[in-house]
């Protein structure tokens, strides 16, 4: 991501830094906004959101994105017909509670709200489905942690395409929630 935007993005008000977000460091609240996109769960939750708020600048905006692949409320045969294949949990992200950490609502806002520097913390979630064939199934599935970690990822992702193309005539439909937690910097 890195070199696309340095080679797409030719406005010089952009600074393109490569660095962890446990490493980095920048200069306190010179952020208006900051959005973290289907990766706060890697993190350690306190630590982070106390980094962040010393980031935004009173008056500014967080927010948490991600998109979960499944939702509970609605059947989904083709995660039915893989998850004895994939095993293991059926996600990467599931929070101290046993609940999708982007979906775990309770216990986001109160990470938020510890920090004593956020108010106005909102959550929306809105669902959704996303449609596949057989070929972008694979492709999607072959960026999952839990997947690239596997030995035998190839076989599995070979045999996510076959189960794609032969039992779901390549139109796999997944239930997906996309879930946002966003948040107002309170003046110090």
């Amino acid at each position: 991501m890195v070199a696309f935007l340095r080679e797409t993005v030719g406005d010089e008000a952009l600074t393109v830094v490569c660095s962890t977000f446990e490493d980095i460091i920048l200069d306190e609240a010179s952020f208006d906004l900051g959005v973290s996109a289907t990766a706060f769960h890697w993190l350690d939750e306190g630590p982070a959101l106390a980094k962040v708020a010393k980031l935004i600048r009173p008056g500014g905006w967080w927010a948490m994105v991600w998109n979960v692949f499944g939702d509970d409320s609605r059947a989904d045969p083709f995660h039915e017909a893989t998850k004895t294949l994939i095993g293991g949990p059926s996600s990467t992200s599931i929070g101290a509670r046993g609940i999708e950490f982007a979906l775990d609502v309770e216990a986001r806002a109160a990470a938020i709200e510890r920090t004593r520097a956020f108010g106005a913390v909102e959550h929306r979630a809105g669902a959704w489905s996303l449609v596949l064939d057989a070929d972008q199934t694979v492709a999607l599935y072959g960026t999952y942690s839990n997947i690239n970690i596997r030995e035998d990822r190839e076989a599995v992702l070979a045999e996510l395409g076959r189960i794609a193309r032969d039992k779901f005539d390549g139109c796999v439909t997944r239930n997906m929630v996309t879930s946002l937690h966003i948040a107002q910097r309170l003046s110090p």
